[in-house]
């Protein structure tokens, strides 16, 4: 197994697309400015961060922008935070994605004004998508549908993301040993698996895809759902609540840093973690990392990589 291999089960991609009328989007459209994004699920809202490298802030219009939502200086980049808050939109996206338990959110930007939501899924899914797609476009005047079709695969899905922001890959290890996992879910998932998050929240509760080696007896008595028993493909949202991967999430969401992708892989009593930033980001990540290993010095933390794609 490795990092990447839930992809070849996620046969099928989607973007979604959102006309907003927020500033943000408005400057995107006047400019034919394309901003990278990070998306996270709140309480009741959705956050999209944007990043702005220092150098553009020569542009008067972005200046403009900068000042009028309230933008955060972190280093060499400006983060724009926009919240969503239209009435029924959060909902009906986190039950969209809620539904359809084998979605993974790759990548949102904003682009000529309109906000775009790509994700892959497993086509054994595709009435549930299509349900929930079909009420979201009803509901929404403002949600569209850019694509929906085979998925061209990850390594595809990243080039077309380096047209918009140079791209780091960033991987790193720690310890968890089988004891650790006797009390946990994950437990039921053998000597290896791999796993890919599915989308960003901001509370202790994370939805992740896993494959396993061998199918696990009785899914449900461990709280997985079942994309596909064939495949060994199952869904389940953990909660991380006081734990080292809480505290990778909590400061990488301080540090606003948009992650194209988010694979783990267990084997020999370790984590394998790789993850896709803008490569302008790194420091921040490596930040994050050198934060999380002071707090949790025994899982004995490892930078294995650092390669731009």
């Amino acid at each position: 197994m490795d990092s990447q291999d839930i992809d070849k089960f996620s046969d099928t991609r989607l973007i979604l697309k959102y006309q907003g009328n927020q500033a943000v989007s408005q400057f995107s459209k006047k400019l034919n400015f394309s901003f990278q994004s990070a998306l996270h699920f709140g309480d009741s809202s959705l956050e999209f961060s944007y990043f702005v490298p220092e150098q553009l802030v020569e542009n008067r219009d972005m200046s403009i922008l900068l000042a009028q939502t309230n933008a955060r200086k972190q280093g060499d980049l400006y983060f724009v935070n926009n919240e969503i808050t239209q009435s029924g939109l959060f909902d009906s996206l986190q039950l969209f994605l809620q539904g359809a338990k084998s979605g993974i959110l790759d990548n949102v930007y904003l682009e000529d004004g309109f906000f775009f939501l790509s994700m892959r899924f497993n086509s054994l899914e595709m009435e549930k998508f299509s349900s929930a797609l079909l009420d979201l476009t009803k509901r929404f005047d403002g949600v569209g549908v850019e694509y929906l079709g085979p998925n061209p695969g990850l390594d595809s899905i990243l080039k077309e993301s380096i047209s918009r922001a140079s791209i780091t890959n960033v991987k790193w290890e720690y310890d968890m040993p089988r004891s650790s996992l006797q009390s946990s879910p994950l437990n039921a998932l053998g000597e290896e698996w791999v796993a890919d998050i599915r989308y960003m929240t901001k509370n202790d509760v994370v939805p992740q895809l896993f494959r396993t080696n061998d199918k696990i007896e009785d899914p449900k008595k461990y709280g997985f759902n079942v994309i596909s028993e064939k495949d060994h493909l199952y869904e389940m949202t953990l909660s991380n609540r006081g734990s080292m991967i809480r505290e990778y999430h909590l400061r990488s969401y301080e540090k606003k840093i948009v992650r194209f992708t988010r694979h783990l892989h267990y084997a020999d009593e370790k984590v394998r973690v790789e993850t896709a930033i803008p490569t302008v980001q790194t420091r921040d990540l490596l930040q994050v990392l050198s934060m999380t290993n002071d707090s949790y010095p025994m899982f004995n933390l490892k930078i294995l990589q650092i390669e731009d794609i």
